[in-house]
C-alpha cells in the first residue's frame, strides 16, 4: 500500500477496497487487541495514502485498553441522575471542580464553556455532552456542594426544626448561592428547562425534606394541625434570601433560633383561626 507501513504494536494485518469512481479506500486495520478499524482516505497520484500514525495511534490505543483488563479502573463510563450519559467521571468532577474555582476568581458573567474546557484540560464538546450551556453546568456544580436537609427523629420536634432552619440559612446564604443565584434566575426566565431544574433541585428537593419535619412537629403537637407549613418555609427562604443577597450574609444561630421560636408560637394557618399549639 502506497504510504503506508503497519506498525509493529498489535497490527496483524491491514487490507483495503476501494471505489475508484468516487477517489476514496477504505482501509481496515485489524489489530490483535481490539477487532478493527476503518480509515477513509483519498486517492493521490492514483495510489490511495493512510497515514503510518493515524493506524500506529489506534494500535497503541487499543493495547493500553487490552492491558486495562481485568483492572480496577478509575475512569469509566457513569450516568447521572438524569439518565444523562458521562464519558469520563474523572473528568466531570475535574469539570465540576474547575466551575466553581473560576466561578469564584470570575464571577458569572465572565465564566465561559471555553475558559472552563481549557482549564479542566477536556473539550468543550465533553462538557457539551452533559450540559446544554453555562448555566445547567453551574446549577450542577453549586448544586452538589450543598448540604441536604437532615429529617432524623430525635423525638424533640423544636430542635429537629432548628436543625432545617439552620441548614436552609447555610444553603441560601451560601456565597456560592449569592453569587449565582440572580444570574441563574435571569436565564431561566428565557430557559424552561432551566427554571424547572433550578426549582426541582435547588428548592423543592429540600423543600419536600424540610415538610417531613414540620409534618412530624404538626402530629406530635407542637405546631397546629392547620399550619401552613408551605408559607412557613416560603416566609424562611424570604427572609434568608433579602439577607443573603442585599446584604451578603446569612442568619446566624441565634438568629435561626429566634426565627424557629416565632413560627411554633404563631405560624402561618391555613384557616383563620388563632387557636394556640395544642399541649
Amino acid at each position: 500500500m502506497a504510504g503506508a507501513g503497519l506498525p509493529a504494536t498489535g497490527a496483524s494485518e491491514a487490507f483495503m477496497t476501494s471505489n475508484r469512481r468516487e477517489g476514496l479506500v477504505t482501509v481496515r486495520f485489524s489489530s490483535l487487541w481490539n477487532g478493527s478499524r476503518s480509515f477513509i482516505m483519498q486517492e493521490r497520484d492514483g495510489s490511495f495514502w493512510v497515514s503510518v500514525a493515524t493506524v500506529h495511534a489506534a494500535a497503541m490505543h487499543d493495547r493500553r485498553n487490552h492491558q486495562l483488563m481485568g483492572q480496577k479502573r478509575i475512569l469509566s463510563p457513569v450516568s447521572d441522575e438524569r439518565g444523562q450519559r458521562m464519558r469520563d467521571l474523572e473528568a466531570r468532577e475535574r469539570i465540576l471542580s474547575t466551575t466553581l474555582r473560576m466561578l469564584g476568581a470570575l464571577g458569572y458573567s465572565r465564566l465561559s464553556i471555553g475558559g472552563i474546557a481549557q482549564e479542566a484540560a477536556v473539550g468543550k464538546a465533553t462538557i457539551y455532552r452533559s450540559w446544554a450551556n453555562k448555566a445547567a453546568l453551574v446549577l450542577d456544580a453549586v448544586r452538589v456542594q450543598l448540604p441536604e436537609v437532615p429529617v432524623a427523629d430525635i423525638g424533640d420536634s423544636k430542635e429537629e426544626i432548628v436543625a432545617v432552619a439552620e441548614t436552609l440559612a447555610e444553603i441560601y446564604g451560601s456565597p456560592k448561592v449569592r453569587l449565582v443565584l440572580p444570574a441563574l434566575v435571569s436565564d431561566a426566565a428565557a430557559d424552561p428547562d432551566l427554571g424547572r431544574r433550578l426549582r426541582e433541585e435547588l428548592i423543592e428537593q429540600r423543600k419536600k425534606q424540610s415538610v417531613v419535619v414540620l409534618d412530624r412537629a404538626v402530629e406530635r403537637g407542637a405546631l397546629p394541625q392547620d399550619t401552613d407549613i408551605s408559607a412557613v418555609l416560603d416566609m424562611w427562604a424570604g427572609l434568608m434570601l433579602f439577607r443573603s443577597l442585599f446584604y451578603s450574609v446569612s442568619l446566624d444561630k441565634q438568629s435561626v433560633r429566634n426565627l424557629v421560636s416565632a413560627t411554633l408560637a404563631s405560624p402561618p394557618r391555613t384557616t383563620s383561626g388563632d387557636q394556640p399549639p395544642a399541649g
